[in-house]
């Protein structure tokens, strides 16, 4: 009896140690021949395509908080609009789906890398429109390696197999019909696992941890998965490449599935292909227009950050700004400089913003030593409670301005150096609304309008109701109004600058 259990022992233990030597390298080189042939991959092209997104099971993704907020905002407003506000956020679930699947058929990414130039680039096309198309350009070191690492098998092979690169054996598990090694290595400071076939000793999946600790809804740290998948793979210049592939994320719960077609492996490319292009915070420039009496328009050129337009009201030492936010630090930078050159030695007053503040650290190179900032309250998801909860630098920048009197949101009645806040909505509902606001210059006897409150919806004919109710506003209160700046804000395809009466008779119809 004791032999048997003895001989049971010496089994077990043989392969209870032969599971814990596996060597990771091993696996990784071997999988390496199988996939390159020995060769070495270089260079490539590829193009990638997509189908129709589908869905993961629910049980293996993570419950979002938005379905909460929404059903939270929805239960907080009046009976009367309940019904209103259901239909309409399941008509825009509808849309967005319809148009996430529109995108995925017109999209085209093409791809090309130099790997002993470190040296790639990205071109989409189709991701706004048919189109648009974007393109750019990767020094492949360091961190910016990961893009190609986590997207391309052989390359990941081929730095796994680096006798400098550290590997772990952490087991095997049944996946893609196939039993599979799972192997850990480091990319950009962070370990992912990588399983690569029992038998076809081809990688098939990559997993890579996440963790978001400041999530947008909710509270951290979140832990969740981005999922590669790699199938169907086929020889291309002798190489086995896979043709097919998925991405999921965990917090999503959507897969996004495409086709891929590799050429031009181990080809030289020339070095027009590489030359980097501005990115969309080098292209954006600004323009001001003189609409007289002391004002002029600041536009936000470039295409990528919205059409926004600021309002600038000059004096003999300073100037107030009348805007919209940007919260992008470069383009706040890019914004100071043309103040400075537009209007050299001038310092800025008074920022009177037409909107709730999400981000004030942002901003915070718009402030001159005695700067004041003007805003409506945000209320909501936008009230300073809710919005700071998670974020100490927000928290204490916002804090820091109020107590040195440099930060001031209101609700109603604001008025301030002949400047008059217009608020279109009196009684918003806490839960789901903001404050409408447009200000009221009246020495120059003009209306700024920020951002786009909304075009004509059904049954509207030539106006918003917004547009109606600014109107309707004026008229009342008999305000001498001669002209509205940025109208846009109300209404698609007109001036900078429009006459009261021409901005009345259109919204009547006349």
């Amino acid at each position: 009896m004791k032999s048997y259990v003895l001989a049971f022992l010496l089994v077990f233990c043989s392969g209870h140690l032969f599971g814990q030597n596996v060597s990771p390298k091993e696996i990784v080189r071997k999988s390496l021949l199988t996939t390159t042939g020995g060769k070495k991959l270089n260079s490539f092209k590829l193009i990638t395509t997509f189908d129709r997104p589908g869905t993961i099971a629910l049980k293996n993704t993570l419950r979002s908080p938005m379905p909460d907020l929404i059903e939270s905002i929805i239960s907080a407003a009046p009976d009367s609009v309940k019904e209103q506000m259901a239909t309409e956020m399941k008509r825009a679930n509808e849309t967005f789906d319809q148009e996430l699947v529109a995108m995925y058929e017109r999209v085209v990414e093409v791809s090309l890398a130099d790997l002993s130039l470190k040296r790639a680039v990205s071109i989409t096309t189709g991701i706004a429109s048919a189109s648009d198309t974007s393109r750019t350009v990767t020094e492949l070191d360091g961190s910016k390696m990961a893009g190609v690492l986590l997207k391309n098998p052989v390359v990941m092979l081929q730095y796994m197999a680096t006798d400098t690169v550290e590997l772990h054996y952490t087991g095997s598990a049944a996946m893609e019909n196939e039993e599979q090694h799972i192997i850990q290595v480091k990319v950009a400071g962070e370990w992912i696992d990588v399983m690569i076939g029992k038998e076809s000793q081809l990688l098939s999946q990559i997993v890579i941890p996440r963790v978001d600790t400041d999530p947008l809804i909710g509270e951290g740290p979140v832990h969740y998965k981005d999922i590669h998948v790699f199938r169907d793979y086929k020889k291309v210049s002798r190489m086995l490449l896979p043709s097919a592939g998925e991405e999921t994320s965990t917090s999503f719960g959507m897969t996004v599935r495409y086709n891929l077609a590799w050429s031009n492996i181990n080809e030289p490319f020339p070095d027009s292909i590489f030359v980097r292009e501005a990115t969309p915070e080098e292209k954006a420039g600004f323009n001001f227009t003189n609409v007289g009496n002391g004002l002029f328009i600041m536009e936000l050129t470039g295409q990528h950050f919205g059409n926004n337009r600021t309002l600038v009201w000059t004096n003999d030492q300073a100037v107030d700004l009348f805007t919209g936010f940007i919260y992008n630090e470069v383009i706040i930078d890019k914004m100071r400089r043309a103040f400075a050159e537009k209007f050299p030695g001038k310092s800025i007053r008074n920022i009177f913003g037409a909107e709730a503040i999400s981000s004030l650290t942002a901003l915070s190179g718009l402030f001159d030593p005695e700067t004041k900032l003007y805003f409506p309250k945000g209320l909501g998801f936008l009230s300073e409670d809710k919005l700071r909860r998670y974020n100490p630098k927000e928290d204490s920048t916002w804090r820091t301005r109020l107590s040195n009197g440099t930060l001031h949101p209101f609700e109603t009645g604001f008025e301030k150096d002949g400047c008059r806040a217009i608020i279109l909505n009196a009684n918003p509902n806490p839960e789901y609304d903001q404050w409408q606001v447009c200000y009221y210059l009246s020495n120059q006897k003009v209306i700024y309008v920020n951002g786009y409150l909304g075009g004509a919806q059904p049954g509207e004919q030539n106006a918003s109701s917004w547009a109606k109710k600014l109107c309707e506003m004026v008229d009342r209160e008999a305000l001498p109004v001669e002209k509205v700046i940025c109208p846009h804000g109300m209404t698609h395809d007109v001036p900078l600058e429009m006459s009261y009466e021409k901005f009345r008779r259109s919204v009547r119809g006349q």
